[in-house]
């Protein structure tokens, strides 16, 4: 068997796509989990440069909008992945 993409290839040709999706659940797993941190890092990052008043206005907009953003991406991946 080769992994190749999301199947695993068999001599034959044939793919196994079940066999595949098992196979990388646990790096899936390590990945979102690895994304999860960081977003959470970058938003208290963006959380205590807002109270220190380190951004102007349209930055604190611009962070806002880029978090709530990243939250439904994150949202939609994990309910895909999870």
């Amino acid at each position: 068997m080769v992994l190749n993409g999301a199947y695993l290839l068999e001599s034959d040709g044939t793919a196994e796509f079940e066999d595949a999706a098992k196979a990388l659940v646990p790096d899936l797993a390590l990945v979102l989990t690895l994304v999860e941190l960081l977003r959470e890092l970058m938003e208290r990052q963006a959380i205590r440069r807002v109270d220190q008043r380190d951004l102007t206005a349209v930055q604190v907009e611009q962070v806002g909008a880029t978090l709530m953003a990243l939250d439904e991406r994150w949202m939609s991946y994990a309910s895909t992945f999870i």
